[in-house]
């Protein structure tokens, strides 16, 4: 690697770690779901344990505790829990800029080619936010990118590399279910695609992928069937297919009649030759992306987002412009790959997450999330986006001494998406994943003065729950916030059906960030409280408990008529 090289991707690495830790300028922690890791993480460093009996939100997290070695086992490091929240996963994850650069320069031979997917990953809105949070998937998608390093460049294909696959795909397994999915999907795609476009591939020219597909889903059908019993039941119970096992039985039928394929496939004669792309298509190609992603973002301000009952708001597409920007050159970038010799995985990869957007569209918007394949389709879209823009410049600038003026407009480029990384509540339906030191204050204080049930919105149920250790209602108890009246709220608050059991709602908080927006959903738009929602808190039987001026917290006194 070139000094030049090497300065370039360190400068990139740092700007990664800068960009998730943007947040913790304004807030304690963030994440939507960051007190529900604090309790586990708590949890673990406490007793030694996670522990299944668990009355959260996410029921299925105690089952993937991979994240929380990380953050509990820095601990042994002298580093707080606390701290390994905030600070250890962003930049844990950072590093996948790294690791996309080692992808795009086994690919293309070329050091721009591989700096730019890196700055792409470091800075692009749809991946940096998603793993910025310290969720599972930030480790997860590290892992999934060390997996798709060591099976794409010269050493590709070396059973060797197994002795460090077969680890991380274990480690991963136990981390996080969807980068696994996309793990499996990413890597049988691509060896489906290889022996499609080129008949003379022979099955030992893909024993690695073939051997790590066939552990990865023999240990985590077990571990998703068997051990983590909530996950089946409660996640993949919500696949729109009966039986639930159907798509499992469906891919080992797609299995065999892939292996058919590859045999009538080798006996054929047609070759794969492609045709290198000029600059004017390219340029074409370049418009017609940037076009095509205006026009979705507005279409999506008169519909829902896939998966979402959220519509955007008009100035979305203004905001997004400089993200639609670095993504149109993917187009362009797409067409150089079939010149590489592992050029098809990327490809393969853009396909097959594409085509799992749609089928989780239909099929299990709860499971195969729409929005949250949006991070993992940035992998390939780095590499294209990369290739992209060198591509223009060698068929078009090159040879011209614009070189410095291009660098320059490429790096604001790349500085305008830093800007734009964490879309403001405005944009983001109404939602802001972070917590401030204002909120916490009343959430510590839960634990030694409430006992009962407590009806809150998502967020201040994860901070009443993590932070707090109370038991709360998450989107449980809708009525209970939303109505206009004890009347309407009165039959829901008595059953609650919440995630620590059925409960009688005994109190409500309130704080300034659920009066201006509540959500009960991830993928619902947060709503304001309406002003007469608000007023019936100052009535009988609501008797205001606590209010530090931030977070109110109402008892409902059942012994007290309404009025």
């Amino acid at each position: 690697m070139r000094k030049s090289t090497a300065a370039a991707l360190i400068a990139i690495l740092i700007v990664a770690v800068l960009t998730r830790l943007l947040p913790l300028l304004r807030f304690t922690y963030w994440g939507s779901d960051v007190g529900e890791y604090h309790y586990l993480t708590t949890q673990l460093v406490d007793s030694g344990r996670v522990s299944t009996n668990y009355y959260g939100w996410g029921i299925t997290y105690p089952y993937f505790p991979g994240m929380y070695f990380v953050t509990g086992g820095t601990s042994l490091l002298g580093i707080h829990p606390d701290a390994a929240l905030d600070l250890v996963l962003p930049i844990l994850n950072a590093l996948s800029s790294l690791l996309v650069f080692l992808i795009a320069v086994r690919i293309f031979r070329d050091d721009r080619i591989g700096l730019l997917a890196a700055a792409v990953v470091a800075v692009i809105m749809p991946y940096v936010y998603a793993t910025s949070h310290p969720v599972p998937e930030a480790i997860g998608i590290v892992f999934l990118l060390a997996c798709l390093a060591l099976l794409v460049g010269p050493s590709a294909g070396r059973l060797k590399n197994l002795f460090l696959l077969l680890p991380l795909s274990a480690a991963m397994v136990v981390t996080h279910h969807l980068s696994t999915y996309f793990l499996v999907i990413m890597v049988l795609f691509a060896v489906v695609l290889r022996t499609m476009l080129y008949g003379r591939v022979r099955m030992r020219d893909v024993a690695v992928e073939l051997v790590l597909v066939a552990f990865t889903l023999g240990t985590a059908l077990p571990y998703w069937l068997i051990y983590a019993t909530p996950f089946r039941v409660q996640v993949l119970g919500d696949l729109s297919v009966m039986p639930w096992w159907g798509p499992f039985a469906a891919l080992a039928g797609l299995i065999v009649l892939w292996v058919g394929a590859v045999k009538l496939r080798q006996r054929s004669t047609l070759r794969f030759v492609p045709k290198y792309p000029d600059a004017r298509k390219a340029g074409v190609m370049f418009a017609v992306a940037l076009a095509f992603l205006l026009a979705l973002t507005i279409t999506f301000t008169f519909v829902n987002v896939l998966g979402t009952t959220i519509t955007l708001p008009v100035a979305a597409t203004a905001f997004l412009t400089p993200v639609f920007l670095l993504v149109a050159f993917a187009a362009p970038g797409r067409k150089p790959l079939d010149f590489s010799r592992d050029g098809h995985q990327p490809t393969s990869w853009f396909i097959v997450i594409a085509l799992s957007t749609v089928a989780g569209s239909f099929i299990g918007a709860r499971v195969l999330i729409p929005y949250r394949h949006i991070d993992f389709l940035m992998i390939p879209l780095a590499v294209m986006i990369g290739s992209g823009i060198v591509f223009l410049y060698d068929r078009t600038l090159a040879g011209k001494g614009l070189g410095a003026s291009v660098s320059v407009l490429v790096a604001a480029l790349v500085v305008t998406n830093v800007a734009v990384a964490y879309p403001p509540p405005g944009i983001m339906a109404g939602y802001d994943e972070g917590t401030n030191s204002h909120s916490l204050v009343a959430m510590h204080w839960l634990g030694g003065h409430v006992t009962g049930l407590v009806a809150a919105d998502h967020k201040a149920s994860m901070q009443a729950f993590g932070f707090g250790g109370v038991n709360a209602t998450w989107d449980t108890a809708r009525e209970a916030l939303l109505a206009n009246n004890f009347t309407l709220a009165k039959d829901e608050m008595l059953k609650v059906d919440s995630p620590s059991g059925e409960k009688r709602v005994d109190y409500v908080l309130l704080n300034v960030d659920s009066r201006s927006g509540t959500q009960l959903f991830p993928y619902e738009p947060a709503v304001a409280l309406s002003s007469a929602a608000l007023a019936k808190y100052e009535r009988l039987p609501y008797q205001r408990f606590y209010d530090d001026g931030y977070t109110q917290v109402y008892y409902v006194n059942w012994g007290l008529p309404p009025g």
